[in-house]
Parts: structure tokens; sequence; C-alpha cells
């Protein structure tokens, strides 16, 4: 794996919601962003954007599920900076919404 890819991947899988799109990850790899855009398809094997939502998704599940944090305050925490968009990208990634993921987990485990 190139070395830009693999800055990029650390970033991403530690600081996902510092990044508002691929572009600032390439910039702060050093690279302009379809080349990074390239690269990270090539070697990681899903585009770069997709990527950074599954990071994002990942980590609104893991909030919504530690934490009391309202759905608009989780999607500002994992990088997205509409409650609109946090929203629409969630139930399109997950199936649910935030709110509704949050309870099924709460009552899966008893807490609901």
């Amino acid at each position: 794996m190139t070395d830009p890819v693999r800055r990029a991947l650390a970033l991403l899988d530690h600081e996902s919601a510092s990044f508002a799109g691929p572009e600032d990850v390439a910039r702060a790899v050093g690279l302009l962003p379809e080349t990074l855009r390239r690269q990270f398809k090539r070697e990681v094997g899903i585009p770069l954007g997709e990527y950074l939502t599954q990071r994002r998704v990942a980590e609104a599940q893991r909030l919504l599920e530690e934490t009391d944090l309202q759905a608009a305050e989780v999607g500002r925490a994992v990088g997205w900076r509409r409650e609109d968009t946090a929203a629409r990208v969630f139930r399109r990634e997950t199936g649910t919404t935030m709110q509704g993921y949050r309870r099924s987990v709460r009552e899966g485990r008893g807490d609901g």
C-alpha cells in the first residue's frame, strides 16, 4: 500500500469527523484529490467518499449506543455539517433513523 493511502486510512480511522470530504483528506496527505481518489479505490477497493461515509456511520452507531447525545449532536460529532444530511445518509446506510437505531439497540439489551 502506498504511503498516502496508508496515511489517509489512518486519518479517517481516527479523525474522520475532522474532514468535510475527500478533498480535505487529499490535502492532509499532500495529494491532489483526484490522485488520492484513484489510488484509494485501487488499493482499498472502495471509493474514498464511501469509506468516509462508512466510518461516520460506524461512529454514529457507537455514539447512539453509548451516549445520550441527540441525533443532531451525533451527526455533528461524526462530521456531518447539516442535520438533514446526517439523517438522510444514516437512514440510507442503515435502513433506519438514528432514533430508531438507538431504540432497537436499547430494547435489544433490555435498556429500553
